[in-house]
């Protein structure tokens, strides 16, 4: 965005929100909001479906839509925006999962309160207002304004976030990543498993490892991991494992052939996590997901140094996150042999998982909805029990 188009856009939503103000507030509307993808997904979908259930005679609205760079794209995205505003103006709750336009520049009603859930689960890498990147020169005039709670899942997290976001640490509640529950039901792995082998043959019979790594670079130049040879490492393991892999949802320029199953972008990957044998990740959020699961983890940082320099990290990533580290595939593909069959956990490697989460997914427990729900209730309605 430059800026004309910030200013064009933030003239031009203020008066549609001038107009949509005029209109009273829907007591029983809940928003689910997000320019990430064009359904619901993550902590939306967890949080969507949970109040859905709760207060299934309250008035839901669905907005999702992504952002495009083109100009034609541009556009169209620009009208949807008017829709955004006009309930962003109309909504009891807006629940936003990432940065929003309408919700930076247009102010909201008293009677609305805007949360923010995140995508991703924990802190790792640095973001928001803690980093410093060029291309969001015009973005930082607005960048994560207009919140009214920041949602987190622990104490470390909620200190991380405030600053990210801009906010008090007041504005900063800790009630647990909502995608997370689904992690811990009682049946999640078997259903994974059951939906990644459906999907995928192959796996059957098979250590099934997942490969999801992080994006490079940023706005419309972020590019693919270039940190793995998965053919390097099919060699090295041999048959009797198989190689999945998830691409970051913002990367389009990938090569994808050498990989034994490929999930779509845009798939949720907490569907199929549970069902795996194993995650092999370098700076992603997955990794706490992988933690709460006790998957063993194998952490491809070859270009660690480098990425600190570009974006850098909340935690001591090489020392307090569980894990193998590993530097290249040959030293991947030797940590992983020397798991075993089917792979375990050490001893010493599950008292660091419990220790991680503990200090970091603290009310990821199961319960986060529940916590939601209690927190941001519709007056008015009765509730589902």
């Amino acid at each position: 965005m430059n800026l004309f188009e910030y200013y064009a856009s933030k003239i031009f939503l203020s008066i549609c929100g001038w107009i949509f103000s005029l209109v009273p507030v829907d007591k029983q509307k809940v928003v689910f909001a997000s320019a990430r993808d064009n359904k619901a997904s993550g902590n939306l979908l967890a949080l969507s479906q949970a109040y859905k259930e709760a207060y299934p005679d309250a008035h839901y609205v669905m907005l999702f839509r992504t952002y495009s760079y083109g100009l034609v794209g541009k556009i169209g995205y620009l009208f949807s925006l008017i829709t955004t505003t006009y309930h962003l103006k109309t909504a009891r709750y807006f629940f936003v999962d990432n940065a929003l336009f309408p919700v930076h520049v247009i102010k909201h009603r008293k009677e609305t309160l805007v949360i923010q859930v995140w995508h991703a689960t924990g802190i790792l890498k640095r973001f928001g207002l803690d980093t410093d990147v060029d291309e969001r020169k015009v973005e930082n005039r607005f960048l994560h304004k207009g919140y009214d709670y920041v949602i987190a899942d622990s104490e470390p997290t909620r200190a991380a976030y405030a600053s990210a976001f801009g906010i008090p640490t007041q504005q900063v509640l800790c009630l647990g990543s909502a995608r997370t529950d689904a992690l811990l039901e009682k049946d999640a792995r078997a259903k994974a498993r059951k939906l990644l082998e459906e999907r995928f043959p192959a796996l059957k019979h098979k250590i099934a490892l997942l490969y999801a790594p992080t994006f490079r670079g940023y706005s419309a130049s972020k590019t693919a991991a270039t940190t793995l040879n998965a053919i390097e490492l099919k060699n090295l393991l041999g048959e009797n494992f198989a190689l999945v892999y998830k691409p970051h949802a913002v990367v389009t320029n990938d090569n994808v052939s050498a990989f034994d199953a490929v999930l779509d972008a845009k798939d949720d990957i907490n569907t199929y996590l549970p069902g795996f044998d194993g995650v092999i990740t370098d700076y992603s959020s997955v990794l706490f997901e992988a933690a709460l699961l006790n998957l063993p983890l194998y952490k491809l940082c070859g270009d660690y140094m480098d990425y600190c320099k570009q974006t850098g990290f909340y935690l001591d990533y090489l020392r307090e996150v569980p894990g193998t580290n590993c530097t290249s595939t040959s030293e991947l593909g030797d940590a992983i042999l020397a798991a075993g069959m089917p792979l375990m956990l050490t001893e010493n490697e599950q008292k660091a998982y419990e220790a991680f989460c503990s200090k970091y997914c603290t009310y990821n427990d199961g319960h986060a909805t529940e916590r939601y729900l209690t927190r941001f209730p519709l007056e008015g309605l009765s509730r589902e029990i």
